[in-house]
């Protein structure tokens, strides 16, 4: 095994915890389990430090060209801008809106929603490349009812970037992609109330911001919008108040509901998704949403409700213009 001369910049106490382990264990178990996560960051600061000692100017353009994460998005940044000035006015009052850090804390979507980190972006100091808004809302909504331990629900709004490393295939599908996304937390207030009026607001803001697309250009039409249960019980209760509204509110909108048959843990309860067409008649599935255990297992309380939605805004702005 060859030594590892450290620089000066690094703790010696550091490199000899390191050392010593090695000695002790194999590779892997060594830094996967029984380094601290601070030694283990230390050790890779230096790691890429001199990895990147050897990157001359012409290399360095060679990896911006072969690397699908670095590339600027194809999407015009004033049709962002035009779109977020519009999903903005359109947020009710109790909504916060908030802008993200481009990274969150190491763990937040393979913790929380179970997704195997080879797919998400990790990063060092703890951190990983935000890939999915929703969870972000969901740690801050935990902290925010740690402070402030009143029972009012709290709605969060981000219109963020993701970034995802699994390859897809299809042209409606990027490596980095623009998302709007709302999260809503409260507790438990019986017969599915906290369930229904979340819902109902996440949906009567999605569907008031496709109502008001020509605004800026664009144009949604012939919503559809499909509700996924998970349990017999839910969909009883649920299925014929929801209904009822629907059918006033929106009478033109095809809504589907069905029971869901198989495995799965990511929602709970419900899941619903808003599909529409463009001008070229061209059905694209633009909203996924559903409601989660997620603000239960980060408070350690039964009694916590947390709905979730994200709108794919760069599929909206490229395809349907």
């Amino acid at each position: 095994m060859n030594h590892y001369k450290p620089d000066r910049n690094i703790d010696k106490e550091i490199i000899k915890r390191i050392s010593n382990k090695f000695y002790r264990g194999d590779f892997f178990n060594v830094l996967a389990h029984e380094l601290r996560l601070s030694d283990l960051t230390s050790l890779l600061l230096e790691v890429y430090r001199e990895r990147t000692q050897s990157i001359t100017c012409s290399k360095l353009l060679t990896i911006y060209n072969h690397n699908r994460f670095v590339k600027p998005a194809k999407l015009n940044p004033l049709t962002r801008i035009d779109f977020e000035k519009l999903a903005f006015s359109l947020l009710p009052q109790n909504v916060e809106l908030l802008d993200l850090s481009p990274v969150t804390a190491l763990g937040t979507s393979s913790v929380m929603a179970k997704i195997d980190q080879n797919n998400i972006l990790t990063a060092l100091r703890g951190t990983e490349v935000v890939s999915d808004s929703t969870n972000v809302l969901a740690l801050e909504c935990a902290r925010r009812k740690i402070i402030f331990t009143d029972s009012q629900d709290i709605t969060l709004c981000s219109s963020h970037r993701l970034l995802r490393t699994q390859l897809f295939n299809q042209p409606d599908c990027f490596a980095h992609f623009l998302i709007l996304s709302l999260a809503t937390s409260g507790k438990d207030q019986g017969s599915y109330k906290f369930e229904y009026n979340s819902l109902i607001l996440h949906l009567n803001y999605y569907l008031s911001l496709m109502e008001n697309l020509p605004k800026i250009h664009l144009e949604a039409i012939k919503p559809r919008l499909k509700l996924i249960y998970y349990s017999k019980q839910f969909m009883t209760f649920f299925k014929p108040m929801l209904s009822e509204y629907l059918e006033n509110k929106y009478p033109q909108m095809i809504v589907q509901h069905e029971m869901f048959a198989g495995d799965q843990s990511y929602y709970l309860n419900l899941r619903y998704q808003l599909y529409a067409s463009n001008k070229h008649n061209r059905e694209y599935f633009l909203l996924d949403g559903g409601f989660t255990n997620w603000m239960q297992n980060l408070l350690s309380n039964k009694k916590e409700r947390f709905l979730i939605s994200g709108l794919g805004a760069e599929r909206l702005l490229t395809f349907f213009r």
